[in-house]
């Protein structure tokens, strides 16, 4: 039985490779009434925030986009954790639209990633948390719900305002701040390049 899963799932990821490479990026999840699906935009910035710091999915809306209207560090972020194995790959585009709407630099999420969970490859099973979030004890619904809910909180309970960095973060994010800090500046610095 598990053969047959990883054969469907082998063939499933090379048809989605495929699909990625003609130019066409899915993401999100549709979830909205037939009366509300045109008073969305076709690019949809981000789920609500509850006020637990949960994701609310009910607004969430499915798009299909073509390479030229994706900017092209989302498409360099998808290839460059392509290049990692990463399942985070189809969700360059959360990343990209969480940075914007929390005014975080747009590779500070995905290497935080990396030096937590090696880019969402080592996580606790089903736990969607490769930001080792609260210890890596959360567990989120998807990788979407963990990306925002990151975001949000560093913005919200971490700096406020102003640039959101490693240093300003590290000493409450991880208790190994004195090594974490300037891997992560490292690998964001590895990713940016990758990217630009």
């Amino acid at each position: 039985m598990n053969i047959y899963r990883t054969a469907v799932t082998i063939r499933l990821a090379r048809i989605l490779g495929k699909c990625l490479t003609t130019g066409i990026i899915f993401f999100g999840l549709i979830l909205f009434s037939p009366n509300q699906a045109n008073s969305y935009p076709a690019f949809k910035t981000a789920p609500a925030i509850l006020e637990d710091n949960s994701i609310s999915t009910q607004n969430l809306t499915t798009t299909s986009i073509t390479s030229e209207e994706v900017p092209e560090e989302v498409l360099g972020l998808q290839s460059y954790l392509e290049s990692k194995r990463s399942p985070l790959a189809k969700n360059s585009v959360d990343f990209y639209l969480a940075a914007a709407e929390f005014d975080i630099d747009p590779y500070l999420l995905p290497a935080i990633s990396g030096i937590e969970s090696s880019f969402g490859q080592a996580l606790i099973p089903g736990s969607y948390n490769p930001f080792g979030w609260n210890g890596g004890k959360s567990h989120f619904s998807n990788f979407r719900e963990a990306i925002y809910t990151v975001a949000s909180t560093l913005r919200k309970k971490y700096v406020p305002s102003g640039a959101i960095s490693a240093e300003k973060i590290g000493r409450t994010y991880a208790s190994s701040w004195p090594t974490w800090i300037p891997k992560v500046q490292n690998l964001k610095k590895a990713i940016e390049s990758s990217v630009n």
